[in-house]
């Protein structure tokens, strides 16, 4: 089975053992902002992430952000991250694309995969595997919460000390893909 999107490594970059908690947690910025921040292992993130997007308002807007070049290796510099948006999409087409991208998605750290809904409200898949939902919404909660998923405060992958991210060839495909099938456009840098 091939690894996840990112794991917990010692300083040697060998697995150290250390499992991925599977719960979310309420967090609030200093001015106000609330999100909830969601931790799941490898074999439920596509599920939990997926009800997510189904949970949000019609019509929806994807932005993909290319971190890593995979075939370079090289990882870009914040302010000139290749992004692609695309607006106005059918929740039907996002979750159709999304299901032929598992491996980009699910097992690749090269991105994070941005989805809005029409009343602003936003995930965000980062390159950890980790899910940010904001702002805090009680129907995210409610969808967590069907899903079997505990609020809680576990040490997530954000917090380890050495974190070894992916990168797949077998991913080359899906990323051309996603932003294809999707019609997304290349925008300027962040």
């Amino acid at each position: 089975m091939l690894p996840g999107k990112a794991s917990s490594v010692t300083e040697e970059g060998l697995p150290d053992g250390w499992a991925v908690p599977e719960q979310w947690e309420a967090q609030s910025s200093p001015g106000g902002v609330t999100r909830l921040v969601i931790s799941a292992p490898q074999e439920r993130l596509g599920e939990i992430f997926e009800a997510l997007v189904a949970g949000l308002e019609p019509p929806l807007a994807v932005r993909y952000v290319q971190l890593t070049h995979r075939q370079t290796e090289t990882q870009h510099v914040h302010t000139d991250r290749p992004s692609w948006v695309g607006v106005e999409l059918a929740p039907e087409r996002v979750r159709e694309v999304f299901a032929g991208s598992q491996m980009l998605l699910y097992r690749d750290g090269r991105h994070q995969v941005w989805v809005r809904g029409a009343l602003g409200d936003q995930l965000v898949l980062d390159e950890l595997g980790l899910v940010y939902a904001y702002p805090d919404d009680p129907a995210m909660r409610d969808i967590l919460v069907g899903l079997g998923v505990q609020q809680g405060r576990a040490q997530t992958l954000l917090e380890r000390d050495f974190v070894r991210v992916e990168l797949h060839a077998e991913a080359d495909e899906q990323e051309r893909h996603l932003i294809e099938a999707l019609g997304l456009q290349r925008i300027s840098a962040e």
